[in-house]
């Protein structure tokens, strides 16, 4: 398991610091699970507050049932929430903040899909790009938040392939191609008292297809 060296977002003061480390290392997590989607909330601008990660074993399904570990979210979970579930690995994520003020967007790139989260552009906005493979994928969070929001955020990796193989071709620090010609996606984002996180299978409901790390503090939503 890897934290990212790359961050996006500057904090003056020390923050609360999160990682999803213990979630993923509690034992709750299988080596065959995957990342298969995430819950986001956004305030009135779609500054980015909160983020969270799920996981499961039977990953891109899309609609159709699957058992959903949720891992601790950072930030806030509050304001107007959405979730997608992935059609595919993750390979790229995108993330944006102007002049170090928390997370201003992030954009997802997944089976030659795109789906962005407020704005990754603009000026003096700095960008991040996390690129990731089959060798060496998505799987976590960590950063700083405060009571306004995400101020911090890296990624969590997690190595497929045995410890020697990486070491004997390391993951280059290029940052890659900006993807592009992709599928745009939209997440429909409501207010969190009348927003249904999780994607639900037609024949089951949010409670009966996802479960909470135990280290998690998401609840109630």
């Amino acid at each position: 398991m890897t934290l990212s060296d790359k961050t996006i977002g500057d904090t003056e003061f020390s923050q609360q610091f999160m990682t999803n480390e213990s979630g993923l290392t509690n034992g709750s997590v299988t080596p065959d699970m995957r990342l298969d989607g995430f819950v986001v909330c956004t305030d009135e601008d779609r500054t980015i507050l909160g983020l969270q990660f799920f996981l499961t074993e039977t990953p891109y399904l899309v609609d159709e049932y699957a058992q959903l570990l949720m891992l601790p979210h950072i930030g806030q979970m509050t304001g107007e929430c959405g979730s997608l579930r992935f059609s595919g690995p993750v390979d790229q994520v995108k993330a944006a903040s102007k002049n170090g003020n928390g997370i201003m967007g992030i954009e997802f790139h997944y089976d030659d899909k795109v789906v962005r989260i407020g704005d990754i552009s603009g000026r003096g906005v700095d960008t991040v790009k996390w690129n990731f493979t089959e060798e060496q994928t998505l799987v976590g969070l960590y950063g700083e938040a405060s009571p306004n929001g995400i101020e911090k955020l890296g990624m969590i990796s997690f190595g497929t392939v045995c410890q020697a193989d990486l070491d004997a071709t390391p993951a280059t620090e290029d940052d890659g191609e900006d993807k592009t010609g992709e599928e745009e996606v939209v997440i429909e984002l409501k207010p969190v008292n009348e927003a249904t996180l999780i994607p639900n299978p037609p024949s089951g409901t949010a409670g009966g297809n996802t479960e909470e790390a135990k280290h998690s503090e998401h609840n109630g939503l």
